[in-house]
């Protein structure tokens, strides 16, 4: 069978390999019931499972080779590794284009569900057509059963001897029967003992729905779960808690596992979509010789649906008209005999006849190729494009997803080391601006020792306020004095209050006096005498 132009992701999808379990190569021709095509669409899962080993074995050896570098730094202490400000940079664009590439995979997931729906309601479609096709023809050979066929019968028997009554009933009769066997011979009806109910379209109808209910429920488990692991590791960054990271490397781990999963799940289904979009045609005849529905030129008629092409059913159904006109001119002529006795008789005929006549006529609209063609492109769009285009976003989401939780599974514990030293830093910080902490004292007091700094008396409780420069030693020489030489516990720094004009505060007594006796010597050029000083002291 000729099989029209495939899209290029159907064509692509078609060209994987299939191979057995055993390696060995299996036909790409889409057998869903087959074993062999089961296990190559096995086997590509069982691929993408190799991925997630390697995908694994590639993290261990990245946490060995910085365990070993962790070791090597601890031996070294001025070794140089990665910056881990860069580790925290580079896990929030991973969590960023993660959270991105989640959207695309709501949008994929919206273009498959949107697919399948459509293709759903195709075979909805055309199980309708057919139904109705399958119950006017078996209500109308009914109808021409027991009706027609019994009331002709009886009036063949009640005018035996009438010479020009009964060879037009049996007429009537013989016309009855073509018109039986006409209608008898059109498609879909039962065969071999099958009955109207065993059409294959409401099974596979009712399980194309749920499996894609479940799929559409757990792909937005998956969705949301991934968005929200996104969102936590922002979180984390963002407060520096060090506990939510630790939370999120078991996570994220968990997250690789079910991402792979999923992507398996993914490149199985594509591919066994793409080799039935490939094959369509093929698949739709095999399905009608194993029901009985259609022939090979039928299924044609109804597939390709060309205008070119004539109907094979035209002639059945125009000789199904002819015997239908025949029968109305038969009953037509009984009723000139115009017998009182079988008037109303004829005359539920005729409206049976008419009945007939309407009943031909729907038949031979539904059997057109429009609507069941409709119906079947309706159901090819809907899988082959939307619904594989969508598996395919979501498998590029999934790509995308397990690139960047491997990303953040190796920058997490880099992340986790910046933070705890960060923390360290700003404990250190606080503990140094805190006078009476034990790490001040041992840090800031214990190395100078004998060194304690205490304001002056004079000037206590305005230290904060005083330049720079009133803590510094007078340029000036001073004599040397009792205060300034005095030794002691608490007097190893020498207290200025030889210059308490710079401190802005009032001077003693004692002290000014000597002030004013020291300029007075300096101006006159005279030292000062050795008894002022003991005065002062």
């Amino acid at each position: 069978m000729a099989e029209g132009p495939h899209d290029w992701w159907v064509r692509w999808l078609h060209g994987f390999p299939h191979l057995d379990f055993h390696f060995r190569p299996v036909s790409s021709t889409f057998r869903l019931w087959d074993p062999d095509y089961q296990q190559s669409l096995l086997f590509l899962a069982g691929a993408v499972g190799v991925g997630l080993t390697l995908n694994l074995a590639c993290l261990s050896l990245h946490f060995l080779c910085r365990c070993c570098r962790r070791s090597v730094s601890r031996a070294e202490p001025h070794h140089k590794g990665a910056h881990p400000r860069c580790a925290t940079t580079w896990l929030l664009v991973a969590a960023l284009i993660c959270s991105v590439a989640v959207g695309m995979g709501f949008y994929g997931s919206g273009e498959t569900e949107d697919g399948l729906q459509r293709a759903s309601e195709g075979l909805i479609g055309a199980d309708t057509t057919i139904r109705d096709i399958r119950y006017l023809v078996d209500g109308t050979l009914a109808s021409l059963t027991q009706r027609l066929n019994t009331g002709l019968k009886n009036l063949e028997l009640k005018f035996v001897k009438h010479a020009k009554f009964t060879p037009i009933v049996q007429q009537a009769t013989r016309h009855l029967a073509d018109l039986q066997g006409q209608l008898q011979g059109l498609p879909f009806l039962q065969g071999n003992g099958r009955d109207v109910e065993d059409s294959p379209l409401p099974e596979i109808q009712q399980k194309l729905s749920s499996a894609e209910f479940y799929r559409w429920l757990g792909y937005l488990l998956l969705l949301t779960a991934n968005l929200l692991l996104c969102l936590l590791l922002c979180l984390a960054v963002a407060r520096g808690s060090s506990c939510l990271l630790n939370l999120s490397i078991f996570l994220v781990v968990l997250m690789l596992f079910l991402d792979w999963t999923a992507l398996a799940f993914q490149v199985s289904a594509s591919v066994g979509g793409g080799d039935l979009c490939f094959v369509s045609d093929e698949f739709v005849l095999n399905m009608s010789r194993n029901y009985h529905l259609l022939s090979g030129e039928e299924l044609e008629y109804y597939i390709h649906c060309d205008y070119q092409s004539s109907s094979p059913f035209q002639q059945k159904v125009t000789a199904s008209v002819r015997d239908v006109s025949d029968l109305q001119s038969k009953i037509a002529e009984l009723m000139l005999f115009n017998m009182p006795n079988i008037r109303l008789e004829l005359q539920l005929l005729q409206t049976e006849v008419n009945h007939t006549e309407v009943a031909v006529q729907q038949l031979a609209a539904l059997l057109h190729c429009r609507a069941l063609n409709k119906d079947y492109r309706e159901v090819l769009l809907g899988l082959c494009q939307d619904g594989l285009l969508g598996f395919l976003w979501v498998s590029g989401f999934s790509i995308i997803a397990i690139c960047c939780f491997t990303l953040i599974t190796c920058l997490l514990p880099s992340t986790c080391q910046h933070l705890r030293t960060r923390d360290n830093s700003i404990d250190e910080d606080e503990q140094e601006d805190d006078p009476f902490s034990p790490r001040s004292y041992r840090h800031g007091t214990a190395g100078h020792l004998g060194r304690l700094h205490f304001a002056s008396l004079y000037s206590y409780g305005s230290e904060t306020s005083l330049p720079p420069l009133a803590h510094a030693a007078p340029t000036t020489a001073v004599p040397p004095s009792q205060h300034t030489n005095q030794t002691g516990p608490f007097t190893t720094n020498p207290i200025y209050e030889d210059a308490p004009l710079l401190r802005q505060q009032s001077p003693p007594p004692s002290y000014a006096t000597a002030m004013r006796h020291h300029v007075s010597c300096n101006s006159n050029e005279c030292a000062a005498s050795p008894q002022l000083h003991d005065g002062v002291a």
